[in-house]
């Protein structure tokens, strides 16, 4: 027999079961809302029932104005995406498409709530994601929704969610003078063919990507320079990371070594002459930062200081950089945007700490006693003048 009241039960206890159709107004699509209520009569659990209806409606009025966010991340990364250099490309891509719009795509934009975006947050890191990469899909999430609620006026539901504390201690990433000189000689003994490239990051700072994408038309021998204007990655060849064209000096060492590196490249015939690399991979491409891995760490090992990676290379000259040079000048050859993150590639050296201790012990063994008033000893009060015979000090009025 057919239901009179569609989506109305009454249960033995009295009470109503209550189900509806409604427009879930994150989504838009139809979902089941189910209720037991109490109600005097059949007639006004009907009533109830489409009060329950619309009360899930209303919260998704004007449904037919919204865009979801699968919809206004595509329409921001077509016009993003032509400015982004390729390898932020592909990260936007991957952190949107693999992690994000699965979960939060369906939802209209100004329905996201801040805690929606805590819980995705939270599944990253159930699903093991290592707290640094779930921050880095973070910043690429607040970066999207940062355009988007903006130009909306809307507001923002990333603005509040808080990344992953990763409490740490910091090590020194890169080497001191005398362990880098140490590294460079073991290189050139056990792995020689490997010592240009290294040489190279030693003394320019540069990321390997830039030094990696170097043509011979970047090594100007006659003005002493290396100019670095475009970086590859994964093999895709685009301008410097900032985009700033840099730049550095080609000290006479270093010329000499290259020289005799692009020597050896001629008498071999290498693959990649005539595409001009000047550290082409043994097919000709360019190399990838892994090559210089196991022979930095075997030099390393040969020179019994920690292991470090190629970057490392660039976090030891900017370190050694400002032992003898401004920050300016430093930052103007590692080509840093901003003074804090050359100073994220510095460390203090365990002699500079120890030198402050040492210098704090020796003001503490050439102090005087304080006085009862809290100042230090070393000359005589008034009274103690005045006990002596001496005058006191003009007071500036009379007495």
């Amino acid at each position: 027999m057919k239901n009179k009241y569609p989506g109305v039960k009454r249960l033995r206890d009295g009470r109503y079961y209550l189900r509806a159709k409604a427009r879930d107004p994150k989504t838009g699509k139809m979902i089941d809302v189910r209720s037991t209520v109490n109600a005097g009569s059949i007639r006004e659990a009907v009533a109830m029932r489409e009060e329950l209806r619309r009360s899930v409606e209303l919260r998704g009025e004007e449904v037919y104005s919204r865009v979801r966010l699968v919809d206004a991340v595509s329409s921001w990364l077509r016009a993003k995406l032509p400015s982004l250099k390729a390898s932020t490309r592909r990260t936007y891509a991957d952190v949107l498409d693999l992690h994000v719009l699965p979960t939060l795509g369906v939802y209209w934009l100004d329905k996201i709530a801040p805690q929606d975006v805590i819980d995705l947050r939270d599944r990253w890191l159930m699903e093991g994601a290592a707290p640094a990469t779930v921050n880095t899909r973070l910043r690429v999430l607040r970066q999207v929704f940062a355009d988007v609620t903006h130009e909306r006026e809307i507001r923002n539901p990333t603005a509040r969610v808080p990344g992953i504390r990763v409490p740490k201690r910091r090590k020194p990433k890169g080497l001191e003078a005398h362990e880098l000189r140490a590294v460079l000689e073991a290189l050139q003994v056990d792995s020689p063919q490997w010592y240009p490239i290294a040489l190279t990051l030693a003394l320019t700072g540069a990321r390997w990507g830039e030094v990696a994408a170097l043509e011979w038309r970047h090594v100007d021998e006659g003005n002493g320079l290396i100019l670095f204007e475009q970086a590859h990655v994964r093999g895709e060849v685009d301008e410097t990371k900032t985009g700033i064209v840099k730049e550095c000096p080609l000290v006479p060492e270093l010329a000499e070594v290259l020289k005799e590196h692009r020597r050896r490249l001629l008498e071999a015939q290498a693959p990649g002459l005539e595409e001009g690399w000047v550290f082409p991979s043994k097919t000709g491409g360019l190399m990838q930062p892994s090559s210089l891995r196991k022979p930095l760490a075997k030099a390393c090992k040969a020179a019994c200081v920690r292991t470090i990676s190629p970057h490392g290379l660039r976090y030891t000259f900017n370190h050694l950089a400002k032992r003898v040079a401004s920050a300016d000048v430093a930052r103007s050859i590692t080509g840093h945007v901003t003074d804090e993150m050359t100073r994220h590639y510095d460390w203090i050296a365990a002699e500079e700490k120890l030198a402050a201790v040492e210098g704090v012990l020796s003001l503490v063994r050439t102090s005087g006693t304080p006085t009862a008033a809290g100042g230090r000893s070393g000359g005589k009060s008034s009274r103690e003048k005045e006990t002596a015979g001496e005058s006191a000090a003009p007071t500036g009025r009379n007495d």
